[in-house]
């Protein structure tokens, strides 16, 4: 019938131009966004418990019987490492919600983290060499602390090795920051990749 409006054949395979538009969406925006969410709220609890612990700490020592005193260095600087991660912590958390839906901001977030993560834990380990005194001071402490209870209780008490004590405090600084910056470089190679800057550019701010 001559006139006629055309129709699309249903057994024409689609153009090129349709398949682009019906190609499925990546996964790794919400694969990524829930990591980074997840990681965000275990580090915010884990920083809220440190900053109280170390705050309250001498009170849980009488707690216990022992007569320990925190160092005021060691506890200013821990609860501020603690509050300094807690907010890097929601940095993190809005930034993977963000990065969920899809939407530039949370990419943008999230480098930031990853900056702000990396120099907190070099800021982090700087302050463990810088406090190393006032560790050694710490741990004599909770020793004599802990001989006091074991005398009291007929054990034999435990020696204090000064040297031995400083160099579990550099290997376990050294450990803790080669594992939270396993994290932070991983999403920092990825999300610079030109590939994502492609991907992301038209998604909405």
């Amino acid at each position: 019938m001559t006139g006629a409006m055309p129709f699309d054949d249903p057994l024409t395979p689609p153009t090129s131009g349709t398949l682009a538009a019906d190609e499925p969406r990546t996964k790794w925006p919400t694969v990524i966004g829930v990591i980074s969410t997840i990681y965000a709220c275990l580090g915010i609890t884990c920083m809220g418990l440190g900053a109280v612990g170390t705050w309250f700490g001498e009170m849980m020592y009488r707690v216990f019987g022992m007569d320990v005193t925190v160092p005021t260095i060691i506890k200013v600087t821990t609860v501020l490492s603690c509050v300094f991660g807690i907010i890097l912590g929601i940095i993190l958390f809005v930034g993977g919600m963000r990065l969920v839906k899809r939407r530039r901001s949370g990419v943008k977030l999230l480098k930031m983290w990853v900056v702000m993560r990396i120099v907190l834990v070099l800021i982090g380990v700087v302050l463990a060499v810088l406090t190393m005194p006032a560790q050694i001071q710490y741990q004599r402490a909770i020793n004599e602390a802990t001989n006091k209870m074991l005398r009291e209780n007929g054990n034999p008490e435990q020696p204090f090795n000064e040297a031995t004590a400083q160099r579990q405090i550099f290997i376990f600084s050294g450990i803790g920051a080669a594992v939270v910056s396993i994290y932070p470089i991983f999403l920092g190679l990825y999300l610079t990749r030109k590939k994502i800057d492609a991907e992301i550019e038209p998604w909405p701010s």
